[in-house]
């Protein structure tokens, strides 16, 4: 069931307009800097945040999603064995069922604002390339921060999503909330959570689309 309703998703974003694609040139993940720059920056992010998300560029893997050949969207799955985001600020205490060399950051997934809405097709589209490419490379767990709101929508995609617990920062990640303040200042009530992908599941994903699709 869940194999049929794969193809019929990945049939219905093609049919819709939307192609996704796993960056895999200098020149491509150029475009893609410059894409989330852009929108990040148009939603408030100072420029030393922005600066800052370099430092994870070589320690990821980027897809992208375009529109009828226009980019509109891109997320990247971080190594937690290089340069991690959430590791720089957040010392998450990971349950003891996930291993973390199989475990990746799901970050800096930018919409276009144009894109964001009912249908959800190009956040969608970027969870199942991602997905894709995280059953060929033995990745069974995915780890991210959000607001307590998109957590709970994430959650019904997924229902295996945990909200971590922490331990007391480190001198590191107090050295960060320094230095990052503006960030961390409005990231701190963001939830740390982690689920596993073989709770993903087409079905919820078609539930929700629909739902979203057809809401007064």
């Amino acid at each position: 069931m869940e194999r049929v309703l794969k193809r019929v998703l990945k049939a219905i974003l093609w049919l819709n307009g939307y192609a996704t694609k796993q960056v895999v040139s200098e020149e491509e993940d150029a475009e893609v800097i410059a894409f989330s720059n852009a929108i990040l920056a148009e939603e408030g992010y100072p420029d030393d945040y922005l600066k800052m998300l370099e430092r994870y560029i070589k320690n990821s893997v980027a897809f992208t999603v375009k529109y009828k050949g226009n980019l509109i969207g891109c997320l990247r799955l971080i190594d937690p064995a290089g340069p991690c985001r959430i590791l720089d600020f957040w010392n998450i205490v990971f349950p003891e069922y996930v291993s973390v060399l199989q475990a990746r950051e799901m970050g800096s997934l930018v919409i276009d604002k144009a894109h964001r809405g009912r249908s959800r097709w190009p956040m969608t589209a970027l969870l199942d390339i991602a997905y894709d490419y995280s059953g060929k490379n033995n990745i069974n767990w995915w780890f991210a921060s959000a607001y307590r709101v998109k957590f709970e929508k994430f959650k019904t995609m997924n229902p295996s999503c945990t909200i971590l617990e922490m331990a007391p920062p480190t001198k590191h990640q107090l050295e960060y909330r320094e230095r990052y303040f503006d960030f961390f200042d409005k990231a701190k009530t963001a939830v740390i959570f982690v689920f596993n992908l073989e709770g993903a599941s087409y079905l919820h994903q078609f539930k929700r689309i629909l739902k979203q699709k057809f809401k007064r």
